[in-house]
């Protein structure tokens, strides 16, 4: 489905793969996956499945940029200083999603 990106250096059991924005075919899979999910949490909200804790069970799907494309300017929160840098001070690639050429995909449960 996914493509397997560098797993050997990632922490999160949460990560699915990784999909190029140029692909139009990984791109599809995201969107079949993000229905999937949104289909999984409606069931799941209408039959009040609960957790051990009493919590509801609910998924979401987070895509975080990787590979910027081009570098943008970015201002450090509490000193001020702004830097040409193709990634903000929190990770984030700069532009957003639609600035990046690799995407990375995680299921989470909140």
């Amino acid at each position: 489905m996914f493509q397997q990106v560098n797993t050997k250096a990632r922490s999160s059991k949460d990560y699915l793969g990784s999909i190029y924005a140029a692909d139009a075919a990984g791109m599809l899979q995201l969107e079949d996956l993000r229905r999937m999910v949104k289909n999984l949490n409606t069931d799941l909200r209408k039959f009040g499945a609960i957790d051990t804790k009493g919590n509801a069970i609910q998924f979401r799907v987070r895509v975080c940029g990787r590979e910027p494309i081009e570098t943008g300017t970015a201002t450090h929160w509490l000193l001020g200083k702004a830097d040409n840098r193709s990634y903000d001070f929190g990770g984030n690639v700069i532009g957003g999603i639609a600035n990046a050429k690799r995407l990375d995909v995680y299921l989470y449960r909140r």
